[in-house]
């Protein structure tokens, strides 16, 4: 049964995407509305590459109607419909970077 669920998500989540890159954001609304209900029913989660605001439920799409931004080790997503920030620290990979220099140094 999850096998089932995380595979209609999948395809609802591309659908939405695709949706929201053509610029049909009600449409992409839906498709998310559908994936988020199964994801509900299920007690699966969504799949940690779809970007969404979790304020207005809007499929995010950088450049259209998301701004990401770099700031003081953590990468800053906005929502540009309700203005919604998210931050998210990137420091396990500023580490793993670091780390990988020195080791070719030495």
């Amino acid at each position: 049964m999850k096998d089932l669920a995380r595979e209609r998500m999948g395809i609802l989540l591309s659908q939405a995407e695709a949706e929201a890159l053509a610029g049909n954001m009600p449409r992409s609304r839906r498709f998310f509305g559908l994936a988020l209900d199964i994801s509900r029913r299920t007690n699966e989660p969504l799949p940690q590459w779809f970007l969404y605001c979790p304020n207005c439920l809007t499929p995010l799409v950088p450049g259209r109607n998301a701004r990401v931004r770099t700031r003081s080790m953590k990468v800053v997503t906005t929502c540009l419909v309700c203005q919604t920030k998210m931050r998210h620290p990137y420091i396990k990979e500023r580490r793993e970077r670091l780390a990988k220099k020195d080791n070719e140094g030495t």
